[in-house]
């Protein structure tokens, strides 16, 4: 595990993260697992022809217009003990336990197996509060040569929840990158992603410099609970964030109030000047607000930070996001075997 984060690491720190990872044009759903059973053959040094086959045999049950977007994690479930036991932990809420045994396989050469294994670790480090892991492993997935699109129907799940971690940690380029891009790319995604997707980019952002500090405290606080260290060195880290917290609530507070009073001043200059003839051009005054900016979201109301959402909001979303993982792999591991056992 501690190798796979090094070179996971190794691709940040290089700089191939620097920018927001670009994508190529994106096979239909149907194509994708075609492509992955093409892909079976090539690895038959690793996989039992009964399991092959097995592959092979659900795949022609499906109905020619089927594309589910379990079936390649269902499949990788019967292929990949390791993949599968990462998801029993997953399923069991045992996501500390999933997060070390997946992690490996994100660097797998099989960029199918790598591509959802990502995409579960992702949450699970999400469940965990994790941000900054969820992160890193959700840039690695998202290189170009890595391009998830070719390799998994999560790929709208692995664009939303980068989009969705930079908020939450204050990157705000990213976070509106990520998702404008989820938007736009993935127009049949669940309706509660995409709904969070447009309410993230419509709430005001504070700089990334502004909640670095908040984000780095509960880190350490967390990272210090995880490993059962309850004690005033966590409290104290707790408390940092909570103060910091409490300062930029002050700040964008401030804000909104002088916004208020520029708006208010601005009203009264312009009710004392009364035009004795029309404009022939629209102008805007001076220091009043041009197209972009009246189009843009409505200040932040005292107390509200981009990206942070309210825990039953929270909820919903990690719902969403569990609503096309596969939640039938046991029973296929069983038929798998049943049928073994028949042919036997």
């Amino acid at each position: 595990m501690q190798h796979a984060s090094i070179i996971i690491l190794f691709y940040i720190i290089s700089g191939w993260t620097s920018s927001l990872p670009s994508q190529s044009a994106a096979p239909t759903s149907r194509q994708v697992i075609e492509q992955f059973i093409e892909s079976l053959p090539q690895s038959s040094a690793r996989f039992a022809p009964e399991q092959l086959a097995f592959v092979q045999a659900r795949w022609q049950q499906l109905a020619p217009d089927s594309a589910p977007p379990t079936f390649i994690p269902e499949m990788l479930s019967l292929l990949e003990p390791r993949f599968r036991t990462g998801l029993d932990a997953f399923s069991n809420h045992e996501y500390s336990l999933a997060i070390r045994l997946l992690t490996p396989l994100v660097c797998s050469d099989d960029p199918y197996l790598s591509a959802h294994a990502a995409a579960i670790l992702a949450q699970a480090a999400l469940e965990q509060s994790q941000l900054a892991q969820a992160q890193w492993i959700l840039q690695f997935a998202l290189q170009p040569e890595r391009d998830p699109n070719h390799y998994t129907l999560l790929a709208d799940q692995l664009w939303f929840m980068y989009g969705y971690v930079a908020a939450q940690r204050g990157d705000t380029t990213t976070a509106q990158s990520a998702l404008q891009y989820f938007l736009e790319h993935f127009p049949e995604a669940e309706s509660k992603l995409r709904d969070t997707a447009r309410l993230l980019l419509d709430q005001p952002p504070l700089s990334r410099r502004d909640l670095s500090g908040v984000v780095d405290q509960m880190d350490q606080a967390y990272t210090r609970l995880d490993h059962g260290e309850i004690n005033l060195d966590t409290q104290t880290h707790q408390y940092q964030a909570l103060l910091l917290l409490e300062d930029l609530i002050r700040q964008a507070k401030d804000q909104e109030q002088q916004s208020q009073q520029n708006s208010s001043s601005g009203a009264g200059s312009q009710a004392q000047q009364t035009p004795t003839s029309p404009a022939r051009q629209s102008t805007t005054p001076t220091g009043a607000a041009g197209p972009t900016q009246l189009h843009s979201a409505p200040n932040a109301r005292p107390g509200e930070v981009w990206g942070q959402m309210p825990p039953q909001e929270r909820e919903k979303i990690m719902q969403s996001l569990q609503q096309s993982f596969p939640v039938h792999y046991r029973e296929l591991i069983e038929q798998y075997y049943e049928q073994l056992s028949k042919e036997e």
